[in-house]
């Protein structure tokens, strides 16, 4: 059931964008998503907050629910066409996917991972993130993400071109922007 609070009103979008903001002011930094609206997971409530009419979504790993795909705007592409790509983090990164990573004339082109994983905070890889918006470095740990993405994000990197990556559990955020340095263990 949709609340008045729910994630698909525009008072939820305004309210996870705002938390979306904060978390790529502060890279690596996680933030909890509004207690009053855990009807969705956070992965559905970036799509819901990122993706408009005039957006590219892809889904290949069949993610969200024909439910949700019918309160999302954005036009379903492949993922070397869209602005935002919604990934399961347990799979193993593909290599043959190629998002889009902007140009240098356009390098705001590049797309934005939305990566599902298990859990922020708690978890057997240890995560470290240095750069702009980051006063020394921020640490954390993750369950449920391949460490075949980082390696994979690296690789898209070549700044200014890149992509941006938004990792969700349930109901918490992390950003890593293309100007972030990850490093990582298990």
């Amino acid at each position: 059931m949709i609340t008045l609070e729910s994630t698909w009103t525009s008072a939820g979008q305004q309210r996870h964008f705002r938390d979306l903001l904060t978390a790529l002011s502060f890279p690596g930094r996680i933030v909890p998503l509004p207690a009053e609206d855990r009807s969705e997971s956070a992965h559905v409530s970036m799509v819901a907050c990122l993706a408009d009419a005039g957006s590219t979504l892809a889904d290949p790993h069949a993610l969200l629910s024909s439910r949700t795909w019918g309160l999302v705007a954005a036009t379903p592409t492949a993922v070397d066409r869209a602005a935002f790509i919604l990934l399961d983090g347990r799979r193993p990164a593909d290599a043959t996917l190629q998002p889009q990573r902007g140009t240098l004339e356009e390098p705001e082109g590049g797309a934005t991972l939305i990566i599902s994983v298990e859990s922020l905070g708690a978890g057997p890889l240890h995560l470290r993130a240095r750069g702009p918006g980051i006063a020394t470095e921020h640490t954390w740990s993750v369950a449920g993400l391949d460490p075949r993405w980082l390696v994979q994000r690296a690789a898209w990197i070549d700044y200014p071109r890149g992509v941006d990556v938004i990792l969700c559990d349930a109901q918490r955020i992390v950003a890593i922007p293309r100007t972030t340095i990850l490093t990582w263990e298990s």
